[in-house]
């Protein structure tokens, strides 16, 4: 057996109190609802989460009352990247009254995401849920 010297155990010990160590995930920020956006007698909660997760995207939309049908509608609902500049994922919806989620995907790091929501044909544009970023 090897005998270590004073110095190479003290530097050891010195290299193993200062060595980086993982940073713990930092949860998202933001995200929740703008309850009642409202166009054309629609009123409509626009919201974004991530559902106690640290990956997760779930947009979702709640329409609270039906307005004005425009021939042929529904409702589209965006879940965008705003890093990107470009719509992450899309869903469209009768236009009736509830809860409606475009399916929940992996969020990119430090990437800021919203939901926006049209009633169609018509192009009723309603308020953008509030942003959630990912770290």
């Amino acid at each position: 057996m090897k005998p270590t010297s004073l110095l190479a155990t003290v530097a050891a010990a010195i290299l193993a109190v200062t060595a980086p160590t993982a940073e713990a995930a930092k949860p998202p920020l933001g995200g929740g609802c703008y309850d009642h956006s409202k166009h054309n007698n629609w009123d409509i909660g626009v919201c974004i989460s991530n559902r106690n997760t640290d990956t997760q995207v779930y947009p979702d939309i709640y329409v609270n009352t039906v307005g004005t049908r425009p021939a042929g509608c529904f409702v589209r609902v965006y879940a965008k990247d705003d890093n990107l500049g470009r719509v992450a994922r899309t869903n469209d919806f009768p236009c009736e009254k509830g809860h409606y989620e475009i399916p929940h995907f992996n969020a990119t790091p430090a990437h800021l995401y919203h939901t926006e929501v049209e009633v169609m044909p018509a192009g009723y544009v309603f308020d953008i849920s509030p942003g959630i970023v990912y770290y």
